[in-house]
């Protein structure tokens, strides 16, 4: 999307807006001697530049949404570390917190459910300022006026109700109301996925279009990876709670080092019968694991169709991927020792 993505971020010399190290999230299932604790997230690391995209994808239960709501710290996190801006978020409560979450704003799935139905478009806007700033009323109408015009709606769409627009109209109405309080971080969490492929094309454009102005950086949860190639300096990859593989967006997608990001890639289809036709898919057999049971060693390996003896013993660490990011697959270390190399040279081979 733009020159970010060919330099390694955090290497400009300037602290990270976001940073997650190690972060871990559990929820207690059942009662009594039957409760269990679910791991959601576990040893999930990554950063987010200022202004930048980073986008995370995997299948649904991967822990996506899960590492988002402990951002904004609407979910305990059991361990771990959240930064924004090289503040630490697990350490605040009550006002503190409070305060932060005017810089961290997020865009749900749903354009139809995130509005208030019986709020005008005018109060919607405007409750992110009213609940985190002290300006009067007459300020906070002059902020939505200039807010709805800057997602491309008209000023008289301000005394209206969400129920007189379309999906796309009122995902520009989330977003103008995300980014009200002038956040350096909006969360779109699936964003996207309930709009048609045009409205898609035009929120993309809008959230890009902010970014460029307001300096916003943005963590995009998505499942359609083509749908992320276009928006994203920067792609993780994320299964069963654990990130798998991480880098700058054109090299995962051209040089993928987990089997995992292969097999994702390979579902994506190619705007060519032909090529369609042609190439080769990857199909995982069986299912995700019950999260309350996942495998030992890697939580990947009783899919992977390159698993080895040791994928059931170790925890993979991360390793450098070779043009940028990590990847946390024993194949680097051990068997081919792939070094960081792309997993497809074992297709070639």
């Amino acid at each position: 999307m733009n020159d970010q993505a060919a330099v390694p971020a955090g290497t400009s010399g300037k602290t990270p807006l976001l940073e997650v190290d190690d972060l871990e999230v559990a929820y207690r299932i059942g009662r009594g001697r039957r409760a269990q604790d679910l791991i959601a997230v576990s040893g999930v690391s990554f950063h987010i530049d200022h202004g930048e995209t980073f986008a995370v994808v995997g299948e649904s239960g991967s822990g996506k949404s899960t590492t988002a709501r402990a951002i904004t710290r609407t979910l305990p996190v059991r361990a771990g570390n959240i930064r924004l801006g090289g503040r630490e978020l697990t350490e605040l409560s009550g006002r503190e917190l409070r305060r932060i979450r005017s810089d961290v704003q997020m865009v749900f799935q749903d354009p139809y459910s995130s509005l208030n139905p019986s709020m005008l478009i005018r109060d919607s806007i405007a409750e992110p300022l009213r609940v985190h700033t002290d300006l009067d009323s007459h300020a906070r109408d002059a902020a939505a006026h200039d807010l709805i015009q800057a997602v491309g709606l008209l000023p008289e769409h301000l005394n209206r109700y969400p129920y007189e627009f379309s999906g796309g109209q009122r995902q520009r109405i989330a977003i103008a109301r995300a980014i009200a309080t002038s956040p350096s971080l909006v969360i779109c969490d699936e964003a996207l996925s309930a709009l048609d492929v045009s409205t898609q094309n035009q929120i993309i454009r809008l959230l890009e279009e902010i970014r460029q102005t307001k300096s916003v950086a943005y963590l995009f949860i998505a499942h359609d990876l083509a749908v992320v190639r276009h928006i994203a300096d920067r792609v993780g990859v994320m299964y069963l709670g654990r990130m798998m593989e991480s880098g700058p967006t054109e090299r995962v997608y051209n040089a993928p080092a987990h089997p995992y990001t292969e097999a994702l890639l390979s579902a994506v289809p190619v705007p060519h019968p032909r090529r369609q036709r042609a190439r080769r898919r990857m199909l995982l057999p069986g299912d995700v694991p019950n999260p309350l049971e996942p495998p030992s060693g890697c939580v990947f390996r009783t899919r992977c169709p390159r698993a080895m003896d040791i994928c059931a013993e170790e925890v993979p660490m991360p390793f450098p991927a070779v043009g940028g990011g990590e990847v946390a697959c024993h194949l680097h270390t051990s068997g081919p020792e792939l070094g960081g190399e792309s997993v497809r040279v074992l297709s070639t081979a």
